[in-house]
């Protein structure tokens, strides 16, 4: 069971030096069951994390704007009042610089962020 998580950092489990674990335990799970585990792990992380940001969708966030995108110069990039990033496009004729603030609502939602 997964708990419901916006972000997760996943790895493979390793052993480290000067630990208790390094002293105590002995690290008999191959290196092939423990990469097969962490796909597993990621396959149903991604499906919880795109079904979360789907479930976004028409919802209205306020946006702290970043950056530009790098990906399409005539969108921005911000984190939503959720934490999420966003990627939109900013209505025509307005002028939005990092630092400022915009309600954004949410079209898409994909595993990694949001657009608007």
């Amino acid at each position: 069971l997964l708990a419901a998580r916006a972000h997760a950092f996943l790895f493979a489990y390793s052993l480290r030096e000067r630990t208790h674990a390094a002293h105590r335990l002995v690290d008999d799970v191959p290196p092939d069951v423990k990469q097969r585990r962490l796909a597993e792990l990621i396959a149903r992380f991604r499906r919880h994390a795109v079904a979360a940001n789907a479930a976004e969708r028409g919802a209205h966030h306020v946006v702290l704007v970043e950056r530009a995108s790098k990906r399409d110069a005539a969108e921005l990039v911000g984190r939503a009042d959720n934490n999420k990033h966003v990627n939109f496009a900013p209505k025509p004729h307005t002028r939005v610089a990092p630092g400022d603030y915009v309600r954004v609502r949410i079209t898409h939602g994909f595993a990694n962020s949001l657009r608007g």
